[in-house]
């Protein structure tokens, strides 16, 4: 698992996939969001593969994926669900946000 260290243009370091999603959402993001790979590769960075949320529901989202096959979930009628069934879809993108509407220097 590689994950490639940037650094932005005003000095700060962090990861390619925290800066991409920083600067789609034309914000930086705060010390507890967390960026999960929705397919589980964590060099897939394209943007209908990123989701943002805090560290909680990262970690939370995260041991259920990896446990979805010893995990039994039921339907409103008591029939289970196959595991293969269960799909998470991303978010759509976040509207566009000029510099001028958060006051520039986000990153």
């Amino acid at each position: 698992m590689t994950r490639k260290r940037v650094t932005t243009p005003n000095g700060r370091r962090t990861y390619d996939y925290r800066l991409q999603v920083e600067t789609a959402l034309g914000r930086r993001l705060k010390s507890d969001d967390h960026v999960h790979h929705i397919d589980g590769n964590p060099t897939n960075n394209e943007w209908e593969n990123l989701a943002v949320m805090p560290r909680g529901i990262h970690v939370l989202l995260t041991r259920l994926e990896q446990n979805l096959d010893k995990i039994t979930l039921f339907n409103h009628e008591g029939r289970p669900y196959h595991p293969e069934a269960i799909v998470f879809f991303p978010l759509p993108l976040p509207p566009v946000i000029r510099e001028e509407d958060i006051g520039g220097g986000y990153l």
